[in-house]
């Protein structure tokens, strides 16, 4: 325990050396490497939108876009290749423009389908990684008093949690610089290329530690299977329409004292939950599970923009006799052990037939975790400047079967669901999501109760 102790901090997570080269990231380098073109082609399909109600300086935001690319390399970054292998090249000044729209206003659902058609078109407009820029913003102005602000990123340098602290931090400035207030925000700790560095570095003392653990226990590993199709394969070129549902927030008060009752974090109880519904649905008593997190176990990592999403491989089964309490567990304990063990998505290297033959058992947790598809809801904020900022909303193209996303607003427990019709009819879902309720409800009220007796 000693010598595991020594060999995984030996390398700290900390500020490169200066003038270094900066890798990708193990997850980055693993997408890159499914395009086969060179230079590289990719979009941007990290993009979200906020609505902005009242006078808008757009002077003054123009401003606020451009100190958070400084603060940020994630957003000042290019992919270059040298020598065939690609590493990360950071501009010391991000070229970002904000475009300014003029844009037709609506009402209700017709103006969202208007601001998801511009940020579609944002979304799928080619850009070389090598040339960049891997960030860009568009401002739709519907009228001089209602605006919403686009922003979009190159999935290879962000995700959906790198969006979120995008926004606050934009708007957090704005703010401070309608006011009149100097612009004030805590430093970034640690940049996404000093975690590139770090990985990297510290590659060969973990794959020496923590190889045998990951071996023995996901090959051969069975990965789980929907009856109507793959969560992962849709058809190309039709986008996944999304569904939201809401479990409200006397259910999600009843689940969070279980999870306090049973020392575990929330996440876990719903992902005991869905795995036991889904067991069922597939007819299926063992699987991998892929447990999605924002990837920022270090506090110094917290304020990151960067691809750090990390997937946790955990090996699942349910017995006959199970009740909700001894899945979560066993769930519980399978869960602590991979972070004991935490791969940073390197395990993948030593299984990969995790990723040949991936799973459909998926779990996303938001907003600790997210691929840029799903809607993270949240209040309406209303700076003192007089300038309100509306709901913000994940915008996605993505092809996929079937893909849950669970979040916590004000104890209201969500969940959002990506799915293509022709595979998945929104009965389907629909009733998916039901019996989820069902299972929660009845884990919130009797624990204890074998899960075998609900239908």
């Amino acid at each position: 325990m000693h010598q595991e102790r020594q060999s995984t901090s030996a390398i700290s997570l900390r500020p490169r050396e200066v003038g270094c080269r900066v890798p990708l990231t193990t997850a980055a380098l693993r997408g890159w490497k499914f395009y086969s073109d060179v230079p590289v082609i990719s979009t941007r399909t990290s993009c979200a939108s906020v609505g902005c109600r009242g006078t808008l300086d757009v002077n003054l935001l123009r401003t606020c876009i451009r100190t958070v690319v400084r603060r940020h390399e994630a957003l000042r970054t290019r992919i270059i290749a040298l020598d065939g292998s690609p590493l990360q090249y950071i501009d010391e000044d991000g070229d970002v423009q904000l475009c300014v729209v003029e844009a037709e206003g609506g009402t209700g659902e017709a103006l969202d389908r208007k601001i998801q058609l511009l940020a579609t078109e944002l979304m799928k407009q080619k850009v070389d990684l090598s040339v960049g820029p891997l960030f860009a913003a568009r401002l739709l102005r519907f009228s001089a008093r209602e605006h919403v602000l686009i922003c979009a990123l190159a999935p290879v340098i962000s995700d959906a949690t790198s969006v979120d602290i995008l926004f606050q931090e934009i708007w957090t400035l704005y703010d401070q610089g309608a006011r009149g207030l100097p612009f004030s925000l805590p430093p970034v700790l640690l940049q996404f290329g000093d975690y590139a560095v770090w990985e990297q570095k510290s590659y060969a003392a973990w794959r020496a530690t923590h190889e045998a653990y990951w071996k023995s226990r996901l090959t051969g590993a069975p990965a789980l299977r929907l009856p109507g199709g793959s969560a992962w394969k849709g058809s190309e070129g039709i986008d996944s329409e999304v569904a939201c549902f809401s479990f409200g927030t006397l259910l999600g008060d009843r689940l969070q004292e279980v999870a306090k009752r049973e020392r575990v974090l929330l996440p876990l109880v719903l992902c005991t939950i869905y795995v036991a519904v889904t067991f069922r649905w597939c007819a299926q008593d063992e699987s991998v599970l892929w447990f999605v997190s924002n990837g920022r176990y270090s506090p110094e990592l917290r304020g990151t923009i960067g691809f750090l999403v990390n997937v946790l491989n955990l090996r699942i089964s349910m017995q006959p006799d199970d009740t909700f309490l001894s899945l979560l567990r066993r769930l519980k304990q399978e869960f602590y052990l991979a972070l004991k063990h935490h791969d940073c998505n390197r395990v993948f290297d030593i299984v990969p037939e995790l990723l040949s033959e991936p799973t459909d058992l998926i779990f996303n947790w938001l907003p600790s975790c997210g691929d840029g598809w799903s809607p993270l809801l949240n209040k309406g904020q209303a700076t003192e400047a007089g300038l309100r900022v509306e709901q913000r909303t994940f915008h996605r193209t993505l092809s996929a079967g079937f893909r849950l996303a669970f979040l916590s607003v004000d104890a209201e427990i969500c969940v959002s669901v990506a799915y293509l019709s022709e595979q998945f009819p929104l009965q389907v879902v629909e009733r998916f999501v039901q019996n989820l309720r069902l299972f929660a409800e009845k884990f919130a009220q009797n624990p204890a109760t074998r899960i075998g007796r609900y239908e």
